[in-house]
C-alpha cells in the first residue's frame, strides 16, 4: 500500500484545496476492489459475477470471452479486457501514449463492476505548503502548515447502469478539449 499520493492544487484556502479537474482519484485505485476482496484475498471473477454483468449492453460482444475468464482474478480479467478493447480492429478505448497498459482502464472497471458493488475511496490529504506552476516551474506558498491536520478527500466509482439513457448535446471546443484531457487521465 502506498504511503501517500501527491496532488498539485490549483488553489486553496484555510479549509479547502481545489485540485485540477476537481479529481483526487488515483486511476490505479479505481480497481482496488478487483485486487482485494472483502476477505483480504484476491477477488475472483466467478460465475455469479459473470451472470450479474453479462447482460450489460457494453459487454454484448464479450459474453463468450468473459465466460472463458471465470475463475481468473478480477484484476486480470479487467486488464485483459482493457488490452482487448485497445487492440481490437475498432478500439473501444484509447491506448496509452507510451508502453503497455499496466492497469485496468477506469471505464472497463466500471463496466465490469456488479450493480451492487460501488467503491468508496477515502484519501487523507496533507495540506500542501506550496503550489507549483506547471509552465514556469515556480512555486508559491499556500500559507498552509504541512504538518497541520489532515484534510479528507473522497472518490466514488459506480458501476455502469443499464437504465440510463443517452442524451444528445452540443459542446464548445474548450469543453471538448477538457474531455480529451479527462480521457487521457484514464489511460
Amino acid at each position: 500500500m502506498r504511503t501517500h499520493i501527491v496532488r498539485n492544487p490549483e488553489s486553496q484556502d484555510e479549509s479547502s484545496i481545489a485540485l485540477k479537474k476537481a479529481n483526487i482519484l488515483n486511476p490505479a485505485d479505481e480497481a482496488w476492489d478487483f485486487k482485494v476482496g472483502v476477505d483480504g484475498k484476491a477477488s475472483i471473477f466467478d460465475r455469479s459475477w459473470y451472470e450479474s454483468i453479462c447482460g450489460k449492453l457494453e459487454l454484448m460482444d464479450e459474453v463468450d470471452w468473459l465466460a472463458d475468464q471465470i475463475g481468473q482474478t478480477a484484476e486480470n480479467v479487467a486488464l485483459a479486457l482493457t488490452r482487448r478493447w485497445q487492440e481490437g480492429e475498432r478500439p473501444k478505448i484509447r491506448r496509452p501514449a507510451a508502453g503497455d497498459q499496466q492497469r485496468p482502464n477506469g471505464r472497463v472497471v466500471r463496466i465490469l463492476r456488479r450493480a451492487v458493488d460501488g467503491l468508496l475511496l477515502i484519501y487523507p490529504v496533507l495540506p500542501p505548503h506550496e503550489v507549483r506552476e506547471d509552465v514556469t516551474g515556480r512555486s508559491e506558498s499556500t500559507g498552509l502548515d504541512p504538518t497541520g491536520p489532515l484534510m479528507i478527500g473522497v472518490a466514488l466509482s459506480f458501476p455502469t447502469s443499464e437504465t440510463t439513457l443517452g442524451v444528445e448535446y452540443r459542446v464548445n471546443t474548450i469543453w471538448g478539449a477538457e474531455m480529451q484531457d479527462d480521457a487521457a487521465y484514464e489511460d
